[in-house]
């Protein structure tokens, strides 16, 4: 940095003022007067030589990790100097940060791992129902009983194993519904196509929705 100015401030004054007195009362002036009565306006001119001169904008800037920047600039000849404080205590090391940003990786890869298989299981949950209550009610009096009988042997299995595997994978969830479309899907198909073109619209509507229960 180039040349600085040293002034001496008493032990209560800890401010730079650009407004007011630069100098307080009770402060020891850089001057040496003949007699008493020259102190007075000595003081005087150095105060409007201070406020005169000494227009100094200063600016404070922290960014994201908390680096301080501080920067002075002397509005009367344009000089400008700044310095920058790093404070270290308290701040994430980068070791750290990079921990973070992996262990945030990881849990967002388990969220969707989560999310698909809730999706799965209510997909496949939303079809046993549906089937359970075709048989049941809605298409009790369309199926034969020998078919009855595969299609709540098939839902009740894939049932258990819902209760067996709570926390089963997506995949899992998946290959389940698979193995009961692929022994409920030809029966009621064969109904929808003996009861006409209406029953099976209502029905595709029954059957195919797998939202969320």
């Amino acid at each position: 940095m180039g040349d600085a100015i040293t002034l001496r401030l008493p032990p209560e004054s800890a401010a730079v003022a650009s407004h007011g007195p630069a100098v307080g009362g009770r402060t020891t002036a850089p001057a040496l007067a003949a007699h008493r009565g020259d102190v007075s306006y000595v003081a005087q001119l150095l105060e409007i030589a201070l406020m005169a001169c000494l227009r100094i904008e200063v600016t404070f800037e922290v960014d994201a990790s908390g680096i301080l920047t501080v920067s002075a600039q002397d509005k009367g000849t344009g000089k400008k100097e700044k310095i920058t404080i790093t404070a270290e205590k308290g701040r994430l090391s980068q070791e750290e940060i990079e921990r973070m940003v992996r262990e945030a990786e990881e849990f967002a890869d388990q969220d969707k791992a989560i999310e698909a298989r809730v999706d799965a299981r209510n997909q496949l949950e939303t079809y046993l129902y549906n089937m359970k209550s075709s048989v049941e009610d809605k298409l009790k009096d369309k199926i034969e009983d020998e078919d009855k009988e595969k299609i709540g042997a098939a839902v009740k299995e894939a049932l258990e194993r819902l209760d067996e595997h709570p926390d089963a994978e997506a995949e899992e969830y998946k290959e389940v519904l698979k193995a009961v479309e692929d022994v409920c899907g030809p029966i009621i198909a064969q109904v929808y196509q003996r009861g006409g073109g209406e029953a099976s619209s209502g029905a595709d509507e029954d059957l195919g929705d797998h939202d969320e229960l």
